[in-house]
């Protein structure tokens, strides 16, 4: 019974879209190295991220343990958690859009990707994606190289299970799929 609670409150923690209480006279920016989240929208950025973390560790609790999927093979669980992460990076790229930007949420794919990548994965992954979106500026780069290197660092290295890192590392890459699907570019909060 409460592994049910953990995984509603997981769900509950990951689909909650914090950037709806941004502050005032914020917009979205492309990107922009100089100007990074300030006040309201820096302290929005960390409980974002603390709440992304908070959300995958609790899903990771209680998925495994639920009936309906303790009796099936471990790619079942794996592809249940990469569905509900996919569906909390959707909700959180669409939670707020200005002009022509939607939400980059990166702080929400940082606290997932600590908790349910292993920490040698997330090392190398993420200088490849930041590397990566400093090169070329622009923040679709950054999900797309941190999921091509979750994938491929993370399957080659067999730190965890393959059906992690495959079905997570796909999962990463939705944010900027979705801001083409929805004829925007990707942004970051600023004032």
């Amino acid at each position: 019974m409460v592994y049910s609670f953990y995984v509603v409150l997981g769900i509950g923690l990951l689909l909650l879209p914090l950037w709806f209480w941004h502050g005032p006279d914020a917009r979205l920016a492309a990107f922009d190295q100089r100007e990074w989240p300030k006040g309201l929208n820096l302290l929005l950025a960390l409980l974002d991220l603390g709440r992304a973390a908070g959300g995958a560790y609790l899903l990771q609790l209680g998925l495994p343990e639920l009936p309906i999927l303790a009796n099936h093979s471990e790619w079942r669980v794996e592809l249940v958690l990469a569905g509900i992460i996919t569906l909390g990076l959707v909700v959180q790229t669409l939670a707020w859009h200005d002009e022509d930007h939607v939400q980059a949420p990166v702080a929400f794919l940082a606290g997932v990707t600590l908790i349910l990548v292993d920490l040698r994965v997330v090392g190398l992954a993420g200088a490849l994606a930041l590397g990566a979106s400093f090169a070329v500026r622009a923040w679709s780069i950054l999900f797309f190289a941190a999921s091509a290197g979750t994938v491929l660092i993370g399957w080659l290295l067999s730190f965890q299970s393959w059906p992690r890192v495959i079905f997570l590392g796909v999962a990463l890459a939705v944010p900027p799929v979705v801001s083409v699907m929805a004829g925007r570019h990707m942004g970051w909060p600023r004032k």
